[in-house]
């Protein structure tokens, strides 16, 4: 969990702007991780993905794991659907969020376990 905090606070950023495409896969593979953690089966690693949202968005507050996972996936529309994103970034963010929902392999284990 501590690795993927170090990348929250740029990868949450409201302010953050559209990516290059070339960082778009690398991106979403960390909201990736992000949403499983946040469905984990285990309790304490919900919270404390919750945790890190809140942080990484600058929230005066925590957010349940229900609702972290709904801001990990708005930013995802923000960055990777918005007015200056391309087709690629559309077509990868379309691509992550169906394995995400299908829970394909669980994406993005090896930033945990690396």
């Amino acid at each position: 969990m501590e690795s993927i905090a170090c990348f929250t606070g740029q990868l949450l950023d409201p302010t953050q702007p559209t990516p290059s495409v070339e960082k778009t896969q690398a991106l979403l593979k960390l909201f990736e991780t992000l949403t499983w953690q946040l469905q984990d089966d285990e309790e304490e690693v919900r919270e404390e993905a919750a945790r890190i949202v809140s942080l990484g968005i600058r929230l005066p507050y925590g957010v349940s794991s229900e609702k972290a996972l709904t801001l990990v996936y708005d930013q995802q529309l923000k960055m990777f659907a918005g007015q200056n994103a391309n087709e690629s970034q559309v077509q990868l963010l379309i691509e992550s969020l169906v394995s995400s929902f299908m829970g394909v392999g669980k994406p993005g284990m090896f930033f945990l376990y690396s």
